[in-house]
């Protein structure tokens, strides 16, 4: 199976990938967006074997959902008990153009980092299957909550379901230059099963028809998603990737109204009618929408790319700046706590591969875990895009209880990478609170440490998990590998701690699970 090149195409791919796309592995063809040299993720792969999965997890017999080439379960880990989903994929079958399409979704969503994009943990490989383990949501997806509400939201619940949305799509258009080009409601995961909107993260799913593109260009030519939330200009030669705004902008119009802004049986005809048919915002099911919500609307569903709305544009749109009801972890300013501030200094003066652990650490917590600290890093980033500047970092610090004259320090220390921005999982790793990191976050952090399954840390790996993930100047200095901090473990005298012995007079040559542990939590 190709890439869709035509409308037809497009309705047929989009139902026979609908079970596939969330998963590839080792073995699959690398895809173009891997080829850009894409930093390196934090999950953790296991290939060409399923003794990993066996050995991880609990499997549970029953189906959350199945798609015509593989089922999802509930997981549960057999270590910590912590729980997950599990999709797994049968390869019998599959050709190379339907293994390019998992392994371009895989990479791409394994790429990002984002508080409003589901995370990809750990995938595993059999000569029968693909299994890949994600994030559990409990919540169902936006279109069957949309039908639980009645058919439609009301204005405040849709606010916060758009707003969210477009975050996760602004922050894969800016950071990561993809195109996600199947957004709908079925493609946004609520976090927590019965939980009021107010209460929920959102979570973008399905990256199958993802594709990464030139900035500033109309670089996309594929057909390619599901024809009702289609844009129109997707059927031209090519276009870009303004196409996930429209997306967005017909999923706001069905959570206010209940409706689609078009609806046929052809696709053919569905995409004529959107390039050609104005947006009707008459009707009893509009009148109580403010006029903000409307001409939002109309600016997310212009016909001509250049007259619509980019990401980061509808997210400053005056409707978004209208008070609404605190959410959950925002009582009171959201930074105004001075823990978190405390938390962010001790990580500045913490060693390498202290600081990769902790990061690790923090891609495995909960929402449930940070949910103060997420709400501080969106108060931090002004802009929306899911990452932190110096200037936004300057701009918060009296928010965060930090001196002006701490900024520019503290983004060096906590830019651990070198990305020239501050990563969400890195201000996690640097705002929670290392004496309260629960045990299963240590455990995956440290599974992912242990990269032979010795069930201990070695020089070697501490010296390939700092350049793997800290920064090429980090990595190159020799003072991530020497006790100059707390915690810190030499590739030569093998130390942690504050000395070159784990604290009982032994020798510390390596670390298992007690001790780093004790490493990540140590004050």
């Amino acid at each position: 199976m190709g890439a869709a090149t035509s409308v037809q195409d497009a309705a047929v791919c989009c139902g026979a990938l609908q079970g596939l796309r969330k998963q590839a592995n080792s073995m699959l063809p690398a895809p173009t967006y891997l080829q850009r040299g894409a930093k390196c993720t934090l999950g953790h792969r296991t290939a060409n074997t399923n003794s990993g999965l066996i050995r991880l997890y609990e499997v549970d017999e029953d189906t959350l959902g199945k798609g015509s080439f593989g089922v999802v379960r509930k997981t549960v880990s057999k270590k910590t008990g912590t729980a997950c989903v599990m999709k797994t994929i049968a390869k019998h079958g599959m050709d190379q153009d339907v293994l390019a399409f998992l392994a371009n979704e895989i990479a791409i969503q394994e790429m990002c980092d984002h508080p409003n994009i589901a995370r990809i943990y750990e995938s595993f490989e059999d000569p029968a299957e693909i299994h890949i383990a994600m994030e559990c949501c409990d919540g169902g997806d936006a279109f069957d909550y949309l039908q639980a509400q009645g058919g439609c939201l009301s204005e405040p619940d849709a606010k916060i379901m758009i707003h969210e949305l477009l975050q996760a799509i602004f922050y894969l258009h800016s950071v990561q230059h993809v195109a996600h080009r199947d957004v709908k409601p079925e493609n946004l995961l609520l976090k927590y099963r019965g939980a009021p909107m107010r209460d929920q993260v959102v979570k973008l799913i399905d990256f199958g028809f993802a594709q990464s593109f030139e900035p500033g260009e109309s670089s996309l030519s594929e057909v390619c998603g599901t024809p009702i939330y289609m844009a129109p200009e997707t059927v031209r030669d090519f276009y870009c990737e303004k196409c996930d705004v429209w997306s967005c902008g017909v999923a706001l119009f069905e959570f206010l109204s209940g409706d689609v802004p078009f609806s046929c049986t052809s696709p053919q005809k569905l995409l004529k009618m959107a390039a050609v048919r104005p947006i009707n915002l008459s009707g009893s099911e509009w009148d109580g929408v403010s006029s903000l919500a409307k001409a939002l609307l109309r600016r997310m569903l212009a016909k001509e790319p250049g007259n619509r709305l980019s990401a980061g544009e509808a997210l400053q749109h005056e409707w978004f700046r209208e008070p609404a009801a605190p959410r959950v972890g925002e009582a009171g300013h959201p930074c105004g706590s001075g823990r978190i501030a405390q938390n962010l200094r001790d990580f500045s003066s913490l060693g390498d591969f202290q600081k990769a652990a902790l990061r690790l650490a923090a891609y495995r917590l909960d929402d449930d875990h940070v949910q103060e600290h997420r709400s501080a890093f969106r108060a931090l980033d002004a802009n929306g895009d899911g990452r932190l500047t110096l200037e936004e970092l300057k701009d918060g610090c009296p928010e965060l209880g930090l001196s002006a004259g701490e900024a520019e320090g503290l983004f060096r220390e906590l830019d651990v990478d070198g990305s020239g921005a501050i990563e969400y999982t890195e201000f996690l790793g640097a705002a929670v609170c290392k004496g309260a990191l629960p045990r299963h976050a240590c455990w995956e952090a440290f599974r992912v440490c242990d990269r032979d399954g010795s069930g201990t840390i070695q020089a070697c790996e501490v010296e390939e998990v700092v350049e793997r993930l800290c920064s090429k100047e980090r990595s190159s200095s020799k003072e991530s590998f020497t006790s100059t901090s707390a915690g810190s473990v030499s590739s030569g005298g093998s130390t942690y701690g504050n000395g070159s012995t784990d604290g009982s007079g032994a020798d510390a040559q390596e670390l298992d699970f007690t001790r780093f542990m004790a490493l990540l939590r140590a004050p």
